[in-house]
Parts: C-alpha cells; sequence; structure tokens
C-alpha cells in the first residue's frame, strides 16, 4: 500500500482543523457549481470537498452515468466537467495558499458498480486533473497548483450487497494514479474491537470496510462521523477498523490515517431531520481523535474536517 499523502497545504494552530463544506449535488448549472467553488476559496477553505454525484447507473445502450439525487441520468463526463468547474472556482476565489482535494464521489448501491464503472471513474478523474493542469484551456493559469481532484465512493453497507466493490476499486486503482475516498460508513461494525473479522450489515464483513478506506491501493478513509456515543458511536466503529488493520495487516498495512471527518450536520439541518446525537463538524472530528487516541495502536489526528450540505435548486 502506498504512503498516505497528509501535504494538503498549511494548518493553522486552531482548536479544530480547517474545513470545507461538501455537497449532495442535485442542481447540475455549471455556473452554480462553479460559484459553490469560488464561494469556498473565498472563504479560505482547505482539506477535502466530496461531490456526491449519486449512484452508478448504465441505460440500455450501455451508456455510463450516474443518478443524481432526483433520479436523473447525467453521463459520466457532465460529471467530470462540473468537479473541473468546481475547482477552477475553487482557485479563483482564493488568494492564498490553501488547497483542496474535490472529490468526484459515487456510491455502491446500484449493481453495476463493478470494474467496468471503476476504470471509467478513473479515467475521468485523469482527464478532470489533465484540464487544470493545462494552461492553454485556462487562460495560462495551472489550477493543479492548488486544487486537484480524486475519487470519491460512499460505500454504505445497507446500500447494497458487497459484491462488486473491491473490483470498481481495483479497476479504479489500476486507472489511475489518483487515490479514492471511501465517504461512506460503517453500518453494523462493533465498537472498540477489531480483533476478528467480524460479520456486520447485508451480508459485509470488518475486512471489507478495510479493503475499501485502506486496503485498496487507491483507497483513503474519509469516513461518515454522524452520531457520538450512545447513539451510534460512529467514532469507535471506525476505530475499530484501524485496530482491524493493526492486528491482522501489520506491518504491510498499519493503522489507518485520516486527512478529513465526514458530518452531515448541515444537510440534516436544511431538511429539518437532525435527530438526537447528531454531530457538528467539530465535534465529530474531536470524536473521531478522541476515539483514535485512547490506543496507541491507532494514535493520530485528522488533518481537516468537512460537513455535507445539499445543493440549491
Amino acid at each position: 500500500m502506498r504512503a498516505l499523502d497528509l501535504n494538503l497545504g498549511p494548518t493553522a494552530a486552531l482548536a479544530f482543523p480547517p474545513h470545507t463544506v461538501s455537497y449532495y449535488i442535485t442542481n447540475f448549472n455549471a455556473a452554480y457549481v462553479e460559484n459553490l467553488g469560488y464561494q469556498s476559496g473565498q472563504l479560505g477553505e482547505a482539506g477535502v470537498v466530496a461531490l456526491h454525484f449519486g449512484s452508478q447507473a448504465i441505460l440500455d445502450d450501455g451508456s455510463r452515468g450516474i443518478y443524481n439525487w432526483n433520479m436523473t441520468f447525467h453521463r459520466d463526463s457532465e460529471v467530470a466537467q462540473l468537479a473541473e468547474v468546481f475547482a477552477r472556482g475553487y482557485f479563483r476565489g482564493g488568494g492564498g495558499p490553501n488547497y483542496a482535494r474535490v472529490l468526484i464521489a459515487t456510491n455502491n448501491s446500484c449493481s453495476c458498480h463493478d470494474a467496468v464503472a471503476g476504470t471509467w471513474w478513473g479515467y475521468w478523474v485523469n482527464a478532470a486533473n489533465a484540464w487544470l493542469a493545462d494552461p492553454a484551456a485556462n487562460g495560462d493559469q495551472d489550477y493543479s497548483a492548488r486544487v486537484q481532484i480524486y475519487g470519491g465512493d460512499d460505500i454504505e453497507m445497507n446500500f447494497g450487497p458487497p459484491s462488486g466493490f473491491r473490483a470498481f476499486l481495483d479497476a479504479y486503482g489500476a486507472a489511475t494514479l489518483y487515490g479514492i475516498y471511501d465517504t461512506g460508513d460503517c453500518g453494523g461494525c462493533p465498537w472498540n474491537d477489531g480483533s476478528t473479522d467480524a460479520a456486520i450489515n447485508n451480508g459485509w464483513h470488518l475486512s471489507d470496510v478495510w479493503y475499501a478506506s485502506w486496503g485498496a491501493d487507491a483507497a483513503f478513509p474519509m469516513p461518515e462521523i454522524y452520531y457520538g456515543v450512545g447513539n451510534g458511536d460512529n467514532a469507535h466503529q471506525w476505530k475499530s477498523v484501524s485496530l482491524y488493520s493493526v492486528h491482522t495487516h501489520v506491518p504491510a498495512y498499519p493503522k489507518l490515517l485520516f486527512d478529513s471527518t465526514l458530518s452531515e450536520w448541515g444537510a440534516c439541518y436544511q431538511t429539518g431531520t437532525c435527530s438526537t446525537g447528531y454531530l457538528t463538524p467539530d465535534q465529530a472530528w474531536q470524536a473521531l481523535t478522541d476515539a483514535l487516541n485512547e490506543d496507541p495502536d491507532t494514535a493520530t489526528t485528522p488533518s481537516f474536517e468537512s460537513d455535507v450540505q445539499w445543493t440549491i435548486g
């Protein structure tokens, strides 16, 4: 496994780390999405931004793409172009040294989340980064100096059985050198115990979550930390994944390192669905930090935090 690249830019000595806003993309208007990136740059946000576009999809004619949150089909090329304009907006909006990693994120809710889809996802990540780094296409600007595009995959146990996800990740990793972040959950994972390959929700095992977030050559973890202790305790579930890695795969695969946490406070606030125990971005980061640092085998501190919201329109 390759070493985790944590050099995402300078971080100030703050009580909490730099943060970003991530999005569930329902509005595919390019100008609107570029303005989201511009606002992120203007606010000086730094870290990882997950643009969640929806599930993999394949039409009767074989066309590949995604179904977004409104169940509208969009080709992979459209998705990549929206990530490009978000990144361009971020570059144009920011004036300092801040750096962002923008994720073209899908999920595992379709049986077509397979090797072919992974290859195409990697292809479009490559194409988007080539465009960012091409001054001829961008008014003599090299946007890649401050923003790059990676893959994202919201892998959740209850979205579907584990069949196919490893083929997707392996094919993605063979197609591109840009990593892919697991922005999903650890549904049914034990709390604070990685000593065995525990069976979890919907036919998954702890080893599957480990592979999705760390074991696959391209994989990075960006875990959903939505609920605190007594209400799901997502942080200790992810600590269990790291413990499993330490107990089972050292020295080749040590403890997990986390670029960023992912909370959902903004989205639940928008829809009025925040339930007891839902964590704010700072609380999510603190929960994972505290859980990981309870044990020297898993001790590490996430570099950034992000909170996901719905787009408007």
